[in-house]
């Protein structure tokens, strides 16, 4: 395996730096593969994304590593699990697969793939590798978004599990945390309402961690492509109700509902209507497909609405279309024809996707609310074997609503569920 500089330095420091926070694209697979050789282990556990255990079962042959991929449910994962050495699973089977509490040991290398996935402290994939983090002799983790939307305290697990920071969080929050007492009705609760000694915990990181940059000798071009605000707009913003094409009586009583069906309307579709309800979104990104005729593109979307409404246009302009989403991972089209489309879900391909590197145009009909998200999106395209300079489309309605996700995601933050209050009022 011929690996960079870069990743030869990071090999060699990762009982130092065990917390690799490069760039997508960078390779930081290969890293931590390398990292587990470097350290001698006979043992080794990948924990990653459910599309990501094949592509680490690829990677280990790259290293002449035999890899054993967890993915066919918890009674045959056991079977698997007793008569290997070098496995991979996903964040959703790790913790049923109660069995790796007494497989891992001290000789046992851990590679935690996106380690953002746990920064939630509470959650039970994350106290389970909190768990095993503790009998395995080196952890490492890799992750370009380690927290979201600034929060720091998503920092404790990790950190934890790195064994940079292997205390209480208790500890931990009364270093960096700062809580105040709040009140709802005749509930009392802790509330985090900002941070302290930033400085020191920013010192902390640097030291435990890596962070390389990418070395692409271009840089990615992007597009904002706006469309009017559609004439339904205020209407359904006002009236809070319309009927789908059953003539049923859709009732948007809360503020997801109204939300939801507001983003929808702003992008031409509504769920339950099988017409485009406003013409331009889809003739505006008709128009990019058109520049790129004979090339392939990554399309991303939202809703199984949405996804229905473009398998209709890219049947219209006769592109062959390939899918992946929670329920159809299928890139046939996509990797056989030089101008397929790939329509990708934000939740199933924004993160652990390798395929996609082989187009370098991608299109978001419509914004993510989360920035890692988005930011993983757009790394799919933009990174190690890309060619050409990535080119990125966002089709942005002019309702306030977009606009403001578009400045809120494309700014490093989430869309939070008080924001999406506050946009329907």
């Amino acid at each position: 395996m011929k690996l960079f500089d870069y990743q030869k330095e990071a090999i060699s420091s990762f009982r130092e730096r065990p917390i690799n926070l490069s760039d997508v694209g960078t390779g930081k697979s290969f890293m931590a593969i390398g990292s587990f050789i470097e350290s001698k282990c006979s043992k080794l556990l990948i924990i990653c994304l459910a599309p990501k255990v094949e592509d680490f079962v690829e990677d280990g042959k790259a290293f002449g590593l035999t890899i054993t991929p967890l993915n066919v449910g918890t009674k045959k994962n056991r079977e698997r699990l007793s008569e290997s050495n070098h496995v991979a699973i996903s964040f959703e089977s790790s913790w049923r697969l109660v069995e790796l509490l007494k497989w891992v040991d001290d000789d046992t290398f851990i590679i935690i793939d996106e380690s953002h996935k746990v920064g939630v402290s509470t959650s039970k994939v994350t106290k389970f590798v909190m768990k095993l983090s503790k009998k395995a002799k080196y952890c490492y983790l890799c992750t370009a978004t380690p927290v979201s939307n600034g929060k720091l305290e998503n920092w404790f697990s990790q950190l934890y599990i790195a064994n940079v920071f292997r205390k209480p969080k208790k500890e931990f929050e009364q270093l960096f945390v700062v809580k105040q007492m709040r009140q709802m009705g005749s509930m009392r609760f802790m509330e985090i309402v900002g941070y302290q000694n930033e400085h020191l915990l920013q010192q902390m990181i640097d030291e435990c961690s890596v962070n390389y940059k990418r070395d692409k000798d271009y840089l990615p071009h992007d597009y904002v492509y706006k469309t009017k605000k559609p004439a339904m707009f205020n209407k359904l913003k006002k009236q809070r109700i319309y009927k789908d094409d059953d003539n049923k009586l859709m009732e948007l009583d809360n503020a997801s509902k109204l939300f939801n069906a507001l983003r929808q309307v702003s992008h031409g579709f509504l769920k339950g209507v099988n017409k485009e309800v406003s013409k331009e979104p889809f003739e505006r990104l008709e128009s990019i497909l058109e520049a790129h005729n004979d090339e392939r593109v990554v399309l991303f979307y939202n809703y199984h609405h949405e996804y229905e409404m473009l398998k209709k246009r890219l049947q219209k302009v006769k592109r062959p279309c390939s899918t992946y989403n929670g329920s159809i991972k299928d890139l046939k089209n996509f990797k056989a024809k030089e101008n397929g489309i790939v329509l990708a879900q934000y939740k199933s391909a924004s993160t652990g996707i390798n395929d996609f590197v082989i187009s370098n145009v991608m299109i978001f009909n419509s914004m993510p609310l989360s920035s890692t998200e988005y930011l993983q999106a757009r790394g799919r395209i933009d990174r190690h074997k890309q060619l050409k300079t990535p080119l990125y489309y966002h089709i942005i309605p002019d309702t306030p609503i977009e606009k403001k996700i578009f400045d809120t995601v494309t700014n490093g933050k989430d869309f939070t569920t008080e924001m999406i209050e506050e946009s329907v009022k």
